[in-house]
């Protein structure tokens, strides 16, 4: 099995943040409240083709997963639910990119320049924004991270040759 590229995770990224905007538009009519609780790597299935497919997203084990939380799910703190999503998935992404597992440094996670050097400063910043631990420093929702995931998948595309 190949190391994921930058790209591949960028791709992987925006296919699961378009998934969670998907997701979070039935919350009004009370579908899949709290899916961030199971939201986590092993529930995630990439095909050959680089399609994402998410598994048992809040359907059998309703426990809080610790793996990706932010910490106003630990303190009870209020915080709008797409700013818990983006930090949920950007702490995935995060996971993705290093190798490090976000919960094994609760919530003082080194820049991730440290573990892959070869990171676009765009997808740095996005990291960095998205598993900020202070929620007003994170994307006000998971569009904005999307928007911003995308211009750094075109960008690491275009430098690559393989826009």
């Amino acid at each position: 099995m190949r190391q994921l590229t930058e790209a591949d995770i960028l791709y992987i990224g925006m296919q699961l943040c378009d998934l969670l905007i998907y997701l979070y538009s039935f919350k009004e009519r009370n579908f899949l409240p709290n899916m961030y609780k199971n939201l986590r790597l092993s529930n995630i299935v990439l095909s050959a083709t680089g399609k994402v497919t998410m598994l048992d997203l809040c359907c059998s084990d309703l426990r809080r997963n610790s793996e990706y939380c932010a910490p106003e799910q630990f303190t009870g703190a209020q915080s709008d639910e797409q700013k818990i999503l983006v930090y949920n998935l950007g702490a995935m992404l995060y996971h993705l990119f290093t190798g490090l597992n976000p919960s094994d440094t609760r919530f003082n996670l080194p820049p991730p320049d440290n573990y892959r050097l070869d990171m676009s400063r765009a997808t740095i910043q996005l990291l960095t924004k998205a598993t900020n631990s202070n929620a007003s420093g994170r994307f006000a929702n998971l569009n904005e991270m999307l928007s911003h995931m995308t211009k750094a998948y075109n960008s690491v595309m275009k430098k690559s040759g393989q826009n």
